[in-house]
Order: C-alpha cells, then sequence, then structure tokens
C-alpha cells in the first residue's frame, strides 16, 4: 500500500482576530513540490495563527488509523515558502571579520504591540519541590519542546563556603562533584528524568538548550564552556576555553557565566566576572567576534560591569544581557553587532529569561541584603516593568537564576541556603505596586516616542494644538489595540474533530468562518 493513501486534502489557514482565510490548499497524494498560489494573496503578519489542516478518508478501514512514519500511519504536512525579486532586497553584506550585516538598509522586525498579557503576577507554588535535594543552582533552562526543565547545580561545591580564587582568578581547590549535575526535571511532578555530569564540574554555572536540544554548560573555576550533543552524556562535542587558564582574547575565559545559541549555530559567551564581554563563536568553536566595554557608567549601550547571564530573542535578532552589578540590561543586535538600547533595573540584575508569545523579558532583581528579591516582567521593546513577582512577602532570598516554560510557569533557582528550586504560577494582574527603575518622566517620553511609527514633527504639532487632540487620540489608539488583544491562545496540545463537517473541497464558501466553530 502507498503511505497516505487515505489523506485527501490539506490545507493551511491564516487565524487573525477569531476569523479564518485559507492560505492555500492541495491533494497530497500529488508529488511532493511547491505550487505557485493562484489568485488572492494572503498576507500573515506578526499577531497571526497559521494552523495546518489535513481530511482523511478512513471509511474502508475497520481499524484505528494513527499518526506516525509507517506505511501504515498517516501525517499532517503543509509546506510554504516564500520568495522575492533580488532587485527588491537589500544587499545583507557580512563583514567577515565580525561576521556582522553592515547594510544601513537592513531593519529588524519591530515588537508587537502587547500591553495586558505582560503585566501579570506569578506566585509561588508551595506543593512543588525536586524530587532530590540539589546543591547551588547555577542554572536553569529548557528543552525546544518547552516540556522538561534542565537544571545545573553545584552539589556540595558552595561558593560562599570558602575562597575558591586567588587574586588572578586561578581556581584554588580542584574538587571535582561526584554526582549528576545536570538534571532532566519533569516541570509538572518535580522528578528527575534523566542526568549526566558527574566527576566533570568544579563550578557550574550556565546552562542552554539549542533547537536541537543540544546541552551548552560553562565552568566558572575551569573557565570553560562545553557542548554536549543531546543523548551524547558521555564527553562534549566542543569546548572552548583554556582549562584552569583565566585571561581574555580568542582563546581565554575568565570566569564565564553563561552561553547562548542562534538559529544559525552561532555561540554567544558571556565572559563574564572579569572581562565584561560578550563573545561570539561559530557553530565549529571559531572565534568571530567580542562586544561590550567594561565600565560602570550607567544608561550606555555595551558599557558593562559584571555580564552575569544572556538570553536569546531570535524573533528580533536580539541578545538581553544582564549587567549584575550595575543594575541594567542591554540589548545586542547580533545580526549587526550592535548594542540598541540599555534599561535599568531595582538592584542587581541576576538573571534574564525571554519569550515569545507576547513579547516577555524576565529579570531576576536581587535587593540590598535583609530584603526580598523579585522577579521583574519587563516589556522588552521599553524596559518598562509591568509586574513584579510574588506578591509581598516574597520567600525568594537571592535566585540567581531563572527559566520560563509556558505551559508549567516560571522556575527560579537560589544559591542561598536551602537551595532550592522554586516553581511559580501565573496569577491575575498585580495591584499597583510595581517598583519603577530611576528614570525620569522626560526620558520616559522620549522613549515612548522612539518606539511608535508616528514622525517627531507630528508629535510637535500635537503639543503645540494642545492637551485635548492629544488625549482623544490616545483614548482612540488605546481602544483599538484592546480590542486587538482579545484572541485566545490556541491550545498546541493537539486539534480535535471540527465540529462542523466541512467537505474536503476548500471551496468558496468554506473560506472565511468564525472560531467558534472550531474546537480544540
Amino acid at each position: 500500500k502507498q503511505w497516505y493513501q487515505r489523506r485527501v486534502r490539506v490545507s493551511a489557514w491564516r487565524e487573525r482576530k477569531g476569523r479564518w482565510q485559507l492560505v492555500g490548499s492541495g491533494d497530497p497524494r500529488k508529488p511532493q513540490m511547491f505550487y505557485k498560489i493562484e489568485g488572492e494573496k494572503t498576507e500573515i503578519s506578526t499577531g497571526d495563527m497559521v494552523h495546518a489542516r489535513c481530511v482523511f478518508d478512513s471509511t474502508d478501514r475497520d481499524t484505528a488509523t494513527t499518526m506516525g512514519p509507517t506505511g501504515k500511519d498517516e501525517m499532517c504536512n503543509f509546506y510554504m515558502m516564500y520568495s522575492v525579486n533580488a532587485s527588491d532586497m537589500p544587499a545583507l553584506i557580512e563583514d567577515e571579520n565580525s561576521g556582522c550585516f553592515k547594510n544601513k538598509r537592513f531593519t529588524v522586525p519591530r515588537y508587537a504591540r502587547v500591553t495586558d498579557p505582560l503585566a501579570a503576577r506569578y506566585e509561588v507554588d508551595g506543593n512543588w519541590s525536586l524530587s532530590l535535594a540539589p546543591g547551588q543552582i547555577g542554572g536553569l533552562s529548557r528543552t525546544s519542546d518547552m516540556e522538561q526543565l534542565v537544571v545545573f547545580h553545584r552539589g556540595p561545591n558552595a561558593w560562599s563556603a570558602k575562597t575558591w580564587f586567588d587574586s588572578s582568578n586561578n581556581v584554588l581547590y580542584k574538587e571535582f562533584i561526584k554526582e549528576h549535575t545536570v538534571l532532566f526535571v519533569n516541570p509538572a511532578t518535580g522528578e528527575v528524568e534523566d542526568s549526566f555530569g558527574g566527576d566533570r564540574f568544579i563550578m557550574p554555572h550556565g546552562v542552554f538548550l539549542d533547537h536541537h536540544d543540544n546541552v551548552y554548560l560553562t565552568d566558572v573555576a575551569l573557565h570553560q564552556v562545553y557542548k554536549f550533543d543531546y543523548g551524547k552524556w558521555e564527553r562534549p562535542s566542543l569546548v572552548l576555553g583554556s582549562k584552569y587558564k583565566p585571561g581574555s582574547g580568542s582563546s581565554h575565559f575568565c570566569k564565564p557565566t553563561s552561553v547562548v545559541v542562534d538559529m544559525a549555530e552561532n555561540i554567544y559567551v558571556s565572559d563574564g566576572y572579569c572581562n565584561s564581554r560578550v563573545v561570539k563563536f561559530n557553530r565549529r568553536g571559531g572565534y568571530v567576534a567580542e562586544y561590550g566595554t567594561p565600565g560602570a557608567e550607567k544608561g550606555k549601550p555595551g558599557v558593562m560591569g559584571l555580564v552575569h547571564d544572556l538570553t536569546l530573542d531570535p524573533i528580533h535578532h536580539e541578545i538581553h544581557v544582564a549587567d549584575r552589578e550595575n543594575g541594567q540590561v542591554h540589548v545586542l543586535n547580533y545580526l549587526t553587532c550592535n548594542f540598541t538600547r540599555v534599561y535599568p533595573m531595582p538592584g542587581s540584575v541576576f538573571s534574564v529569561e525571554f519569550d515569545a508569545d507576547p513579547p516577555t523579558l524576565f529579570a531576576v532583581n536581587v535587593t540590598e541584603a535583609g530584603r526580598e528579591s523579585k522577579i521583574m516582567t519587563v516589556d522588552p521593546a521599553t524596559g518598562q516593568i509591568k509586574a513584579a513577582s510574588p506578591s509581598t512577602p516574597s520567600p525568594l532570598t537571592m535566585p540567581h537564576t531563572i527559566t520560563y516554560l509556558p505551559s508549567h510557569g516560571l522556575f527560579a533557582g537560589e544559591i542561598a541556603s536551602p537551595y532550592r528550586v522554586w516553581r511559580l504560577e501565573r496569577s491575575s494582574v498585580p495591584p499597583d505596586d510595581t517598583p519603577s527603575p530611576p528614570t525620569t518622566l522626560t526620558k520616559k517620553l522620549i522613549q515612548t516616542i522612539s518606539n511608535t511609527d508616528i514622525p517627531i514633527s507630528v508629535v510637535v504639532l500635537l503639543a503645540i494644538v494642545g492637551m485635548f487632540p492629544v488625549t482623544y487620540l490616545g483614548i482612540v489608539v488605546v481602544a483599538r489595540c484592546r480590542r486587538g488583544d482579545g484572541r485566545d491562545r490556541v491550545d498546541r496540545t493537539g486539534f480535535q474533530k471540527l465540529l462542523k463537517d466541512y467537505d474536503s473541497s476548500d471551496e468558496e464558501d468554506d473560506l472565511v468562518f468564525k472560531k467558534s466553530d472550531l474546537r480544540y
């Protein structure tokens, strides 16, 4: 029997504000190739949802048909490809030395206009805990499917327990941790489902999983970065830095803290406690460039102190950098290789985490000794703090790292005793008690204007005419934005049968229908 013989129609749909528009459809039994879409084109923009729909006919069978890769199974695939004329595109000239795109016409996507979804508070789930007691939590991350929490801990090696480094940043105690330091955890139950990393690390710090679930780890005592291919935990496939040798340049780190990897598999390392820089390597470990200038001056993008954590925004091609002691977050565009902005946070910024839906930045704020710590929910476009979690009093003492799993909430790892991982669940819109960074009203106004599409001349004209037109315009804009924010998030656990039996022809009367016609 031929594969997919029971599939009779496959189609793709764009969902926008509850209405569905057909993108294209075809017969899946035809040879697999790309067919040009004829007729009216469909625009897909930021905030739209794209769905694939497959119609099967299994009426001639008396057994269940399952999804899978064999000849007895079925699949649902719909591929879309777009192309443009070369003359319509700016030439993206990549500098061979820096790997940066220098064309001034090149622009990055703007942030989606979202407000209310950012303002949620997260509260501690007191019933959740890891199934085993870890050491200090160096780093947290997540698998690409967002269904496993990854913990990188220090076992019996506590950095605060004794002086681990001399004045030249050489490690004094070469005590390798016997137990497994990398834990794959079920985020719902706290059970450890897999682990590795025994007898390999001294002072774990950062962990990151790329889109292939390869694991990247940093060790501040070894001054190195490790890559482990997924499932091959016996030995690393790539090692960056020189063991026990702190330094700078292209082949040394000094206490590297964090690592992220972009979709092209370029590697970015925050280095770290000594060098105040972000270092870029290609997928093979070849040195490409470094970014950042040491300094304590606040408000200057790229002028950094202790570079403590990184988080990747692949949509806008940005890396958010936690400048811990300076209490700032810097934003590096990794295509143009420029620091585009910096925004202040209250207290020290230990860790940052980006989530794309909606674009949200979480930042760990550790305040002065004796005061509680918070996790800030930040608008990544403006740096405005939308919420602080959890509510007062907070049980968090010194959270060192955070990660976010959309279906399970926020997770924060402590380096203060008792060492533990907290789970925080999404709550309601918080009261107006969110702390504000030390930013003047004038700076906020300029920052707001710079993130809109309104020309400066129009803003000046509105200011001259008077406050009433400005107020009216603001009300109209807010009302329109709020009408666009009502779209429910789609449950991605799987499609269920349609409530209506639409035929498989995708005829004209089937092109647009309401979301209420479907059940997920």
